[in-house]
């Protein structure tokens, strides 16, 4: 990929990891998608500490997609969930790796996330391939 490509696979990717708190993709892209969102949590939380929402906004605007459904959670919702983390806001899991590829696989979670339990779903689709 070249280098405008890859910046937008990442904006993406890091939408929709604030959107729906965790995603499958390789290994590769879930590693320079948990440095995006480290840093743009970490910036969310310096910003709204120093009261400066507007930057905020804009900032974040500039560096995700879809800024009406991803700013109002990051500003609402994970400044205050990580008030007293400094970092570590998301985890990678490995998987087994994808079927047709076998491209190593993982997903990217937030940390602290009560949208589903990830070890019981990881298993179960373990379980399931295995019969």
């Amino acid at each position: 990929r070249n280098a405008k490509q890859l910046r937008h696979m990442l904006r993406n990717l890091g939408a929709s990891l604030i959107e729906y708190e965790s995603v499958t993709t390789t290994l590769a892209k879930a590693k320079r998608t948990q440095a995006l969102v480290e840093n743009l949590i970490t910036k969310s939380k310096k910003y709204k500490a120093s009261g400066e929402l507007e930057k905020l906004r804009s900032k974040l605007g500039a560096e995700l997609y879809k800024p009406q459904v991803v700013v109002p959670k990051m500003i609402n919702e994970l400044t205050t969930r990580y008030a007293n983390r400094d970092s570590g806001f998301t985890r990678i899991i490995k998987l087994e790796p994808r079927l047709g590829d076998n491209a190593p696989q993982a997903v990217l979670e937030l940390v602290d996330s009560s949208t589903r339990e990830l070890k019981f779903w990881y298993l179960a689709r373990v379980v399931a391939r295995l019969e």
